[in-house]
């Protein structure tokens, strides 16, 4: 009898140590479970943060990659614009070196004109000088067939007269003492 009140006891000790292990596993299954749900509440946190992070990667990485086609349009596009500045610089040069050879040929042009113009003016000036001297001679081949004439009439020459006629002959008379050609004979040269 006694050996069955230990063996009651013993039993109900047990079961009460069972009891407390299992209301124990039980607090611990709650609060596993607990920290369970909080860590699946962070990880499903985590993940749409990931997620969000990936969506945001792509869109930066799709706009670096738009960015740097723009750069490669941009860049193509200021060395096009280079090398075409480039060449209407050349051709300016170019244009500015021909406007420069015929301005510089049009001025020599014009000298030479104003050289041609200004010998022109001297070869006048030389043919109004022989026609002066010409028609000088004219008058004194005139006075000397005039006096000629006085003399085949009897009339002899004043002493006025022949120092007139010496002056007038060495005024006529060119630099080596020959006279000048007669005036028509100069009016054909000049028209020839």
């Amino acid at each position: 009898m006694f050996f069955s009140c230990i063996l009651i006891k013993l039993f109900f000790f047990q079961l009460a140590a069972a009891q407390e292990r299992e209301r124990t596993a039980a607090e611990q299954y709650v609060q596993a479970s607990s920290k369970t749900a909080a860590l699946e509440s962070k990880l499903s946190a985590a993940q749409r943060d990931r997620t969000q992070l990936e969506t945001r990667l792509e869109s930066e990485e799709r706009r670096r990659a738009e960015a740097e086609s723009e750069a490669g349009r941009a860049s193509s596009q200021a060395e096009r614009a280079r090398e075409e500045a480039a060449r209407e610089l050349a051709e300016a040069k170019k244009e500015k070196e021909f406007a420069e050879a015929a301005a510089a040929a049009e001025k020599a042009e014009a000298g030479a004109e104003r050289r041609k113009a200004l010998a022109l003016a001297e070869q006048l000036r030389d043919r109004d000088r022989r026609i002066r001297e010409t028609q000088q001679e004219l008058d004194l081949v005139r006075a000397s067939t005039s006096s000629q004439h006085n003399n085949q009439r009897g009339v002899s020459p004043t002493p006025s007269q022949l120092s007139q006629l010496s002056v007038n002959g060495s005024a006529a008379a060119g630099a080596d003492g020959s006279f000048a050609w007669p005036v028509r004979m100069f009016f054909i040269i000049i028209s020839g």
